[in-house]
């Protein structure tokens, strides 16, 4: 256990090669079946999976600025940002859009990824097209913050925007 967690630490940490990145000076935080960072080079995120962490650690998704919300499902993550839905791999740096009237809000509802935009909610499975939602009014859980949990690990962004990530149950 205590190696185990010494590699997720250093995988969050540390840069593993090209394109993959250290998590500092991280200034939003999110969390599902993965992990995003915010950091002043863009979004980066990475699995949840130990040995995807330690092999790859955390890459820049392509494709992103501004970012304001992501939501994390079943290994596919979407971000909100400058008026756009944008969608990838935690641990990948390719990207693909989604196309939304105005979206203004992203979150994970009953596994499935979900975008309130000017014409209501639209959600769809991980790999799956959006569907409206009519019966969904409020959409909640793509906040970010401090500590962002998943079935496996915490990861903690601290004051001085470090990310530190703890293995919490072994797969």
């Amino acid at each position: 256990m205590r190696i185990a967690l010494l590699f997720v630490l250093v995988a969050c940490n540390r840069g593993q090669g090209p394109g993959h990145v250290a998590i500092d000076k991280a200034d939003g935080l999110w969390g599902g079946d993965g992990f995003c960072a915010r950091t002043g080079l863009g979004l980066a995120c990475w699995s949840s999976s130990e040995s995807v962490a330690v092999a790859r650690g955390p890459r820049i998704v392509t494709g992103l600025a501004h970012v304001t919300q992501v939501a994390i499902a079943a290994g596919e993550g979407c971000a909100l940002h400058d008026g756009d839905v944008t969608c990838f791999t935690p641990g990948e740096a390719e990207s693909r859009g989604r196309s939304f009237d105005q979206p203004t809000q992203i979150a994970v509802v009953d596994a499935s990824i979900c975008v309130r935009h000017a014409s209501g909610v639209s959600c769809w499975p991980p790999g799956g097209s959006p569907v409206p939602r009519a019966e969904l009014h409020e959409l909640r859980g793509a906040t970010g913050g401090t500590e962002q949990r998943d079935r496996w690990s915490t990861c903690s962004l601290d004051g001085a925007g470090d990310v530190t990530c703890r293995v919490t149950k072994r797969p």
